[in-house]
């Protein structure tokens, strides 16, 4: 049988429905971590294991300490890539019944889906932004569209902010992307989602890099 907490991933031809029968969970959910599985990564695909949505952000928040930083990672099948999420990004987000998401195991400790997460909403996945300054950087090679993320937020600093800086999804080859570096402390990560300070905005110069095929026709 399929394992609380343990995320899966499906794809069927042709489009079609999948049943699952099984008793209804209500109880608490912990799901031990792994580090340097079969794939050699700390990545973990995580799933919701209520019949509920439950509060992304406050998952992450709560189980920082065990994640090498509070980012959840999830598909997205319009544009055939990965959303970066963060709690400082996307307040509130959600995380739908039954979803599965990556995070990144910092240890091999436990995380806890507890009852309390369970939130009643009509929302899906994805939030409308808050009022700060966002910018969208995107790129398309005239068939796939990419963006990085750059937010303006007063809690932010040039370094690297826990739970507000999330770093592009590397538990795949991502062959064509768009991201910015960190401008303080530029560890070489890439970053899918970073948080800057909203002040002196015309001295923060930000890196940006692009992962293409080379004699590719790209467009920002």
């Amino acid at each position: 049988g399929l394992e609380n907490g343990r995320g899966y991933s499906t794809k069927i031809a042709p489009t079609g429905s999948i049943i699952f029968v099984g008793s209804l969970n209500t109880d608490a959910v912990p799901y031990t971590l792994t580090q340097g599985g079969v794939s050699g990564t700390n990545f973990n695909l995580l799933g919701n294991p209520f019949l509920t949505f439950i509060n992304g952000d406050t998952f992450l928040t709560n189980e920082t300490e065990d994640l090498t930083s509070a980012t959840a990672w999830l598909w997205n099948q319009s544009t055939g890539t990965y959303d970066t999420k963060t709690p400082g990004a996307n307040p509130g987000f959600t995380i739908a019944p039954g979803q599965g998401f990556f995070v990144e195991a910092g240890s091999t400790n436990s995380v806890s889906f507890a009852e309390a997460m369970q939130t009643h909403t009509s929302n899906g996945t994805f939030q409308k932004a808050t009022n700060r300054p966002d910018v969208f950087l995107k790129i398309t090679d005239g068939t796939n569209t990419r963006k990085a993320r750059v937010l303006y937020d007063n809690n932010a600093t040039t370094d690297f902010d826990n739970g507000y800086d999330g770093k592009m999804f590397n538990g795949v080859v991502q062959n064509f992307a768009v991201y910015t570096q960190l401008l303080t402390n530029n560890d070489g990560i890439n970053y899918a989602v970073q948080m800057l300070p909203n002040s002196d905005l015309e001295t923060l110069v930000v890196p940006v890099g692009v992962q293409a095929a080379i004699n590719t026709e790209i467009t920002f």
